[in-house]
């Protein structure tokens, strides 16, 4: 269940929490690919920033430009945290990075952290759409049957905030 404390007080930091929970979300890139794709993502939430691995040979990458616009969706496992980022992508080398998230999920698609397809994307970003609700079917019955009894009421089953990045 998501935490509705957190998403109040302490929003930032449950976006984190929830970025760092899961292994993937929907990245979407200006003049990109039509649709967005799932992409494994890596958190680093000193810089603000999110690391994509990709492949040379893929569209995303082919039609990449630096500084363009994109879109990272994720939405929880458990279906109650959900999340909008945006920001700017670019194709960033960063060799300490590689080394911190290198592991046997990521090396399965290259031939190495030296392989030439090998690229690594950074989304610089500048602000956030969170929406944590309930996960309890209670909750989320009892406040839909208290705003159908009342009016001018609709059911109060979650929180939602922006943040920004700049």
């Amino acid at each position: 269940m998501s935490d509705l404390k957190a998403a109040r007080e302490h929003p930032e930091d449950l976006l984190w929490d929830n970025l760092k929970a899961a292994h993937a979300g929907m990245l979407g890139v200006e003049g990109g690919p039509r649709h967005m794709q799932p992409m494994a993502h890596f958190p680093d939430p000193d810089n603000r920033r999110l690391w994509f691995l990709t492949r040379r040979d893929t569209e995303l990458y082919e039609r990449l430009r630096s500084g363009a616009a994109a879109h990272f969706v994720l939405v929880s496992k458990s279906q109650d945290f959900h999340a909008c980022l945006d920001g700017e992508i670019s194709e960033r080398f960063d060799r300490e990075r590689l080394d911190e998230i290198w592991g046997p999920a990521v090396s399965a698609w290259f031939e190495g952290k030296d392989d030439p397809q090998l690229k690594m994307l950074a989304l610089d970003l500048k602000s956030a759409g969170i929406w944590a609700s309930t996960g309890s079917s209670l909750a989320f019955f009892w406040e839909t049957a208290k705003a159908n009894m009342q009016e001018n009421t609709t059911p109060d089953v979650g929180v939602h905030r922006e943040l920004a990045f700049t």
